[in-house]
C-alpha cells in the first residue's frame, strides 16, 4: 500500500472555462485514466438576450462521441463518426474545432436567436 490511501490507476475528473472574450465561454470536462480519455464533454456557450444560451456541444453522454448544434437541433447529436472509437482523437477534434470556430458558431446563434425572438 502507497501509505496515503490513494488509489492507483483510478479515474480522474478534471473541469476548465476557456473564455473567448466577456459573454463568450466554453466549459471543458475530461475524465481519464492511465491517459486515456474515459469521457468527455465541451459546451460553448454565449450570452444573448440576458441569458446564457449553449451553442454547441461535444459529449460522450449515451455511450458514443457526438455533437449537439444546438441552433439547429435538440436531443440527440449528430455522431463525429471514425474518431468515435478513440476517445483521445474524438476529443482534440472537438476542442480544435471549438477553438477554431466559435466565432463562426457565435454568428449561427446569434441570427437564429434573433430570429426566433423577432417570432421567425
Amino acid at each position: 500500500m502507497d501509505g496515503g490511501g490513494e488509489k492507483k490507476n483510478a479515474p480522474e475528473t478534471a473541469r476548465l472555462r476557456l473564455r473567448f472574450r466577456l459573454g463568450e465561454e466554453a466549459d471543458v470536462t475530461v475524465t481519464s485514466c492511465c491517459g486515456r480519455i474515459l469521457s468527455f464533454s465541451i459546451n460553448y456557450r454565449t450570452f444573448a438576450f440576458g441569458s446564457w444560451r449553449d451553442v454547441v456541444r461535444y459529449d460522450t453522454a449515451h455511450g458514443a462521441v457526438h455533437v449537439h448544434k444546438l441552433w439547429k437541433e435538440y436531443g440527440t447529436g449528430k455522431p463525429l463518426g471514425p474518431a468515435c472509437g478513440d476517445m483521445n482523437a474524438a476529443f482534440k477534434t472537438a476542442y480544435e474545432d471549438i477553438i477554431a470556430n466559435w466565432k463562426n458558431y457565435r454568428k449561427r446563434a446569434a441570427f437564429e436567436l434573433e430570429k426566433y425572438k423577432s417570432g421567425g
